[in-house]
């Protein structure tokens, strides 16, 4: 197949006055931003009015991603590189790969002292650091941040792609100002970016039924964080990793269908800070009538989006989860909309000892709710033959492993509905097709580990069962491997990156003195090489003390000591490795000052009971 071509692309220069981006549209214009200091300004000039003097630097990008503003002024993020994921739906979608930031301001006098452009060297690595999770896609005429629902619904049409795009997954839509500002003048410059993941499975065939696969996770930008330093809701309604799911089928007969999920955070103010306690206590630090104002807001924008809402919670029903649970089946209760019920079905109680079978019992449990909501369907000729008129909302306590597993069950469902195929599958697990088995599987697996990293820091747990539907052994040691990796990443490593989603996302500016502080009060922070670091070296010399001092102790209790140094180093190795396991399994289970006073914490925007 041949290679894909790249996304159009323009030239960016660079002179002393101005930064230009060429127009596709019209080849005499340009997009000229001033270089001076303060709020950029932008406009759309004459080519020859404004290249008055040789370009110092010259770029090919592949679209404009927005400003950010740190202590030296704003800085034009631009892509300069993209791979295209494949070709559906006659669009084609791209990976950004590669984002370079421009210092708007000319010249080098910026009034920075030393300390201060440190800071500003890891505000760059900040921002670079989200750039490189590589989850960020663009769709040249395409409305990637739109399900097929919401495109066929009209809305505003007409009008530039910008304005018609959904503001919960344009994820650089706060960086566009400058540009928003001047109205649809700007609209070609303006590229909507989403995040999360883009998918093509191309060439399925199912009972001489033949189609390809567009698969979107679109994460929403409005409350992003780690896993344990962003749970719940803010005030607003907008939850902890919230992400819209959408499985298109773009069937060769030129029909397209579409099955939208959503998944977020339980939709109460709750929160579970770490403290190297393996699973830290939930906390309710909200009112009921706090909460629940907040919960109603989140209800009723969901059904207003998406009609009719099932929520589908997968968490235990045993210790803090139990609690958790409890609140949010009240709170709908209070709610009393019945186009927004709770489901709660304990996954780990249901499953367990293997018995992914039980996975049936969910299914029947909300057939009815499955049928009536139905999926969206669009003819070759245009013309919508059926609404979406409601989705699952799935998640457990992360929104993570359990929520894919139920996820992609519904999805293989849906896909047979729309296949018309439903009555040749006895199995809620599988299909009779092995062919779109393995790669429905694998595209729900990617999905699985890209989201699993974008909250964790790892892939997701119980990926062998979304692989191949059965739980193995080495799944089961990869699942141990990764909790012990979040385990480590969650305490040690996601406060900083909790600062890393909150400057990016403009909820921090860098301006003051004080702010600066707290940056390098981050940077400072305990880490775990140092960490490690620091244990070892504590086991070390424990070893070597207690090897020298247990012969004197022994002797001085009428005890025949070792008489050889491996002895005694095998023996105080024994006692020191005594008291670490012991100290290891109080910390991990009880939690102790020690825990707290070296958990990596977000400095940026601290992480109160209210956020």
């Amino acid at each position: 197949m041949a290679a894909l071509a790249g996304p159009p692309r323009r030239r960016l220069s660079v002179t002393a006055d101005y930064i230009t981006i060429e127009s596709l549209n019209h080849p005499d214009l340009c997009l000229a931003i001033r270089r001076r200091a303060g709020e950029p300004d932008a406009q759309v000039a004459r080519t020859s009015a404004v290249m008055t003097s040789r370009a110092e630097r010259v770029l090919e990008i592949d679209c404009v991603f927005g400003f950010f503003h740190l202590l030296r002024g704003a800085y034009l993020a631009v892509a300069t590189s993209s791979a295209a994921v494949g070709r559906v739906l006659g669009a084609t979608f791209f990976q950004l790969k590669d984002v370079q930031l421009i210092r708007v301001a000319a010249g080098e006098d910026d009034g920075l002292s030393n300390e201060q452009r440190e800071d500003e060297r890891r505000y760059l690595g900040m921002i670079a650091n989200v750039f490189r999770t590589y989850s960020f896609y663009i769709a040249p005429g395409y409305e990637i941040t739109n399900s097929q629902q919401r495109i066929a619904s009209d809305r505003l049409a007409g009008a530039p792609e910008y304005m018609r795009a959904d503001r919960r997954f344009f994820w650089n839509y706060h960086t566009l100002g400058p540009l928003l500002e001047r109205g649809e003048e700007c609209a070609e410059w303006i590229t909507p970016v989403m995040q999360g993941l883009v998918h093509i499975v191309p060439n399925l065939e199912t009972d001489g039924r033949r189609f390809d696969i567009l698969f979107f996770s679109r994460r929403a930008c409005a409350r992003v964080g780690t896993r344990f330093n962003c749970r719940g809701t803010d005030a607003n309604g907008n939850v902890a990793n919230f992400v819209e799911t959408e499985q298109v089928l773009a069937h060769h007969d030129g029909s397209v269908t579409s099955y939208v999920q959503i998944r977020g955070s339980i939709p109460l103010y709750w929160t579970q800070y770490v403290y190297m306690i393996y699973m830290p206590k939930i906390k309710f630090p909200a009112s009921d009538e706090v909460s629940q104002a907040a919960f109603n807001k989140h209800a009723a924008d969901c059904v207003q989006r998406y009609g009719r809402v099932t929520c589908v919670n997968l968490i235990d029903q045993k210790t803090d989860q139990l609690a958790l649970g409890r609140r949010f089946a009240k709170h709908a209760e209070k709610l009393g909309d019945d186009r927004f019920r709770v489901v709660w079905f304990d996954f780990h109680h249901e499953c367990r000892r293997m018995k992914w079978f039980n996975l049936s019992k969910l299914v029947n449990l909300v057939d009815s709710d499955f049928t009536e909501m139905g999926y969206f369907h669009r003819r070759a000729s245009g013309e919508v033959s059926n609404w979406q008129q409601g989705v699952f909302r799935t998640n457990c306590v992360d929104n993570l492993d359990r929520t894919n597993v139920v996820q992609s069950i519904f999805a293989r469902r849906a896909t047979m509905v729309a296949l018309g195929l439903l009555d040749k599958q006895t199995d809620v697990l599988n299909t009779p097709y092995p062919a779109f088995e393995d790669r429905f599987k694998e595209m729900w697996t990617v999905n699985a580990n890209c989201l699993g990293m974008l909250y964790t820091g790892t892939g997701a747990l119980k990926t062998d069962f979304t692989r191949t539907g059965k739980r193995t052994i080495v799944g089961a040691l990869d699942d141990g491997w990764r909790s012990v990796k979040r385990y480590f990443i969650n305490n040690l490593v996601d406060g900083r990156v909790q600062d890393q989603w909150d400057l990016f996302l403009g909820r921090f500016t860098p301006r003051s003195t004080e702010e600066q502080t707290a940056l390098r009060k981050a940077a400072s922070e305990e880490t775990p090489a140092s960490f490690i670091r620091k244990l070892g070296l504590f086991f070390f010399g424990m070893t070597a003390l207690l090897a020298t001092v247990l012969p004197s102790a022994t002797a001085s209790l009428g005890m025949q000591a070792p008489q050889r140094w491996s002895s005694r180093a095998l023996v105080g190795g024994l006692v020191v490795t005594g008291i670490f396991a012991v100290a290891s399994f109080l910390q991990l289970k009880k939690g102790v000052g020690f825990g707290r006073s070296i958990v990596s914490m977000p400095h940026l925007c601290p992480v109160t009971d209210s956020t």
